[in-house]
């Protein structure tokens, strides 16, 4: 299942994923998620949990590798924005709202996987469950 996660975030690019700004007013480094109005709840989650171990992983090891995670607000404090979605998701990445806003010509353009995406870190050693 790693390896699907990996054809994901191929096709996913940096650019596609949601980021950050910093708060405004804020002078302790808090961060505002800023979202990308084509993600589904379910690709958000999925990343907001990757997230999650990273910040675990990064705090749990003595060797330090990467950037120190920021501390992101929570999700009443997003903003969404209308920006490019990649090509080639499966149909249960996009926001079936924003893909009833399209057209049909801007729908095949997107060249959808027609099944859902399996969302899964169980497979990760650091995967805690609630």
């Amino acid at each position: 299942d790693l390896q699907r996660n990996h054809i994901l975030f191929n096709r996913l690019t940096a650019s596609a994923m949601s980021g950050d700004e910093t708060e405004p007013g804020s002078t302790v480094g808090r961060y505002r998620i800023i979202r990308a109005r084509w993600q589904s709840a379910e690709l958000r989650a999925f990343l907001r949990a990757l997230d999650d171990i990273y910040r675990e992983a990064w705090r749990s090891t003595v060797v330090r590798w990467g950037s120190r995670p920021r501390n992101r607000c929570s999700e009443g404090d997003w903003v969404t924005v209308d920006s490019p979605a990649p090509v080639g998701l499966w149909r249960n990445c996009y926001d079936s709202v924003w893909l009833g806003s399209l057209t049909l010509d801007e729908r095949d353009a997107l060249e959808i996987e027609e099944e859902d995406y399996h969302f899964d870190l169980t497979a990760h050693p650091s995967y805690v469950q609630a």
